[in-house]
């Protein structure tokens, strides 16, 4: 007896087929998409964590043991840290948040010029507080809504 597939088997088959198809490209479109936002947020991380280091770097060379963010969320102390293409002395170095460039912006004067940087870019805001379980924070928010909270300095 010659045993063959109906119709409706095929139809069947090919359903079923179609189905786990479209599972698997849903899946697949998903975890790249998941890759992607994770790529971004490492991407946020590792630019909040240079701009950290280089705000350490600036506090190394100042004398201020107590610093204060002033009402505006901004950080301003004199420091000796000298930048290659700055000329050596004292610098006044502001540490803020410019909403027209939506970035974290160090801005220096001293010995008769000054000097804006971007540090981070890509934010809504930016702002330094006192914490006071933490110390000194900086709080950045990115445009897609993420919040970084960096502990800057600790008063213990």
């Amino acid at each position: 007896m010659n045993r063959a597939f109906t119709v409706i088997e095929l139809l069947l088959a090919v359903a079923l087929l179609t189905l786990v198809a479209t599972a698997a490209v849903s899946w697949a479109v998903s975890q790249r998409r998941s890759g992607a936002r994770i790529e971004v947020r490492y991407e946020q991380l590792q630019q909040a964590l240079t701009s950290r280091q280089a705000l350490h770097e600036d506090l190394i060379f100042s004398n201020h043991t107590v610093l204060r963010p002033d009402e505006d969320g901004r950080l301003v102390f004199t420091t000796l840290r000298q930048l290659p293409d700055a000329l050596p002395g004292r610098n006044e170095v502001t540490w803020s948040f410019d909403g027209k460039r939506q970035a974290l912006v160090r801005s220096s004067r001293g010995a008769g010029e000054e000097q804006h940087r971007v540090v981070m870019a890509g934010l809504t805001a930016a702002r330094f507080m006192e914490v006071k379980e933490r110390g000194l924070v900086l709080e950045l928010q990115s445009q897609d809504g993420l919040m970084l909270s960096l502990a800057i300095r600790s008063w213990q």
